[in-house]
């Protein structure tokens, strides 16, 4: 079942945010939502319409990031997340 979650994730900030967040398979095309959950640790996006993830650049938390099978064609927004131990990024055609 496909959602459009746009607007579940702008109710929320990061103080009240769950740490693991998995929206695998949801035809998401932007992540921007995203950009104030700095709490996450573990976040999961595999399968959907992504082509841009440089608004994840904040989630310096995360340890665990899985954007599989997107349209995603610049990685260097993972940068910035030095506690990333575990990143999963194939099925995207990265320049």
């Amino acid at each position: 079942m496909y959602t459009n979650l746009f607007y579940f994730f702008s109710c929320y900030n990061s103080t009240t945010f769950e740490q693991t967040l998995t929206l695998s398979t949801n035809k998401i095309i932007s992540v921007s939502a995203l950009i104030n959950l700095t709490n996450l640790t573990h976040l999961d996006l595999l399968h959907n319409k992504i082509i841009d993830i440089s608004s994840l650049h904040t989630l310096t938390s995360l340890n665990y990031l899985n954007i599989t099978e997107n349209q995603i064609v610049d990685i260097t927004a993972i940068a910035p997340m030095v506690a990333l131990v575990e990143l999963h990024a194939s099925s995207n055609p990265v320049r």
